[in-house]
């Protein structure tokens, strides 16, 4: 057999064949499906995945996508050992991103750009580092908000938004094994000073979360403080989900007891909580801050203080608490707090 010389699109096999199927009639082929042996597998990580999104979903943030490349002075800006592109389609898409949060401050600022002032997202994709002989690819996570937040007790309408932000990662990496806290150390240059912390999970850091600096600002002509967070969702996706406990309700009152102290700044609510916690006491339920006081003048409180109210719920399981264990129980906490924490209560 010999093709006409016309049919220059006749190259390979499979193109003949289509061909003859093609005038033998297609419809004249029974529909059947390929054969297939085995069974559909999750993909190993799908439940952490479906964990974080679901989870930031439900805390009112709206998933998003990004561009997968960025420029050089950003790639510099928001991570290391970026790799350049071969054959780059501009200099501002020249780099693959070696982090999700420049992306994140574009999509904030294209919103805010257009009129939609209150703003929450997030980003799950993949960022590289390394060279262009060895590219690495991890999970990256990134959360950005911008706009209306709701001032407490606890803190004002201008720290509103940042610890909106600091609950959500709280209540993202709760929902995976192990022990969460915060601190301020070894911050990038992206965040404004003063205004930024680290998420760390049994001891480790995971995130890094804080208001935009100045110059990132200025750079994408923002007039209103815009919070990012960055998370390392590949170490999320390896840790194993914490599961629920349920247990019974008590039959039995619960009492609320407040106290006031004045503690010095360097004294964290991780170590109030950590330190009443341990002091065995059975029937303690939760404690919380209910109100904290600074006085910039240093009158009511004095300067490199703050006041803490502390509220902490009692109840038993098995009987009604009595004014003595209300006593003894209330004295152990004062006594810690004054001995251990250097802490002042208040009248």
């Amino acid at each position: 057999m010999k093709l006409p010389s016309w049919r220059l699109d006749l190259e390979r096999e499979i193109d003949l064949i289509e061909e003859v199927a093609r005038v033998y009639g297609y419809n004249r082929f029974a529909d059947t499906l390929p054969s297939f042996a085995g069974a559909v597998r999750e993909l190993p990580h799908a439940l952490q995945e479906s964990a974080i999104r679901g989870t930031l979903r439900a805390l009112g943030f709206t998933e998003a996508v990004s561009s997968t490349f960025t420029s050089a002075e950003e790639a510099a800006t928001f991570g290391t050992d970026a790799v350049a592109m071969g054959n780059p389609l501009s200099a501002e898409a020249g780099m693959l991103r070696p982090s999700l949060a420049p992306g994140m401050a574009t999509m904030l600022a294209h919103n805010l750009h257009r009129d939609v002032r209150s703003v929450r997202l997030f980003e799950m994709g993949t960022v590289f580092t390394g060279s262009t002989e060895k590219v690495n690819e991890s999970v990256g996570l990134a959360l950005g908000a911008t706009g209306a937040a709701v001032a407490t007790a606890l803190y004002g309408s201008d720290d509103a938004l940042f610890y909106e932000t600091k609950g959500a990662i709280e209540a993202l990496l709760a929902k995976f094994g192990g022990a969460v806290s915060f601190d301020a150390g070894s911050l990038p240059v992206w965040l404004a000073p003063g205004r930024g912390a680290r998420a760390l999970l049994d001891g480790k850091p995971i995130a890094v979360f804080g208001e935009l600096s100045a110059a990132e600002l200025q750079a994408r002509k923002l007039r209103q403080p815009c919070v990012v967070a960055t998370i390392d969702a590949q170490t999320l996706m390896q840790t194993e989900l914490r599961q629920p406990v349920s247990r019974e309700l008590s039959r039995f009152q619960a009492v609320e007891r407040d106290f006031s102290f004045v503690f010095p700044d360097a004294v964290t609510w991780v170590q109030i909580e950590a330190g009443i916690r341990g002091l065995g006491i059975a029937a303690l339920q939760r404690l919380a801050p209910v109100e904290v006081f600074r006085d910039p003048k240093g009158k009511a409180v004095a300067a490199g203080s703050y006041s803490l109210l502390l509220r902490v719920v009692f109840q038993s399981n098995e009987r009604t608490l009595t004014d003595e264990d209300l006593t003894n129980w209330s004295e152990k906490i004062v006594g810690w707090m004054r001995l251990q924490l250097d802490g002042v209560q208040r009248a």
